[in-house]
């Protein structure tokens, strides 16, 4: 029983929650990957139309789509939960 109680109090003592900041830009990493960051990085301004052509096209239809499944099923698992109810399992 004291052994449960200090597991509790630990994971109260280590959580960290992810911030709107961090959550994008681990997004993009994921999507796009690390090395074409940084070839954009090095090709400057002339990737910023592509930047933001990306950001209109994938980025904010996405979003869009993540808000509206977390307003409807607004349970903690995200993607595992919204796929599991999808296919009924």
């Amino acid at each position: 029983m004291l052994e449960a109680q200090d597991t509790q109090v630990k994971r109260r003592e280590f959580r960290k929650e992810l911030g709107m900041r961090n959550l994008v830009i681990s997004q993009i990493l994921n999507v796009v990957g690390l090395y074409w960051v940084g070839t954009a990085a090095r090709l400057g301004p002339s990737h910023v139309a592509f930047w933001l052509l990306g950001i209109t096209l994938f980025y904010l239809p996405s979003a869009a789509v993540v808000i509206y499944l977390t307003r409807v099923n607004p349970f903690e698992g995200g993607l595992y939960e919204w796929a599991r109810l999808g296919f009924n399992q």
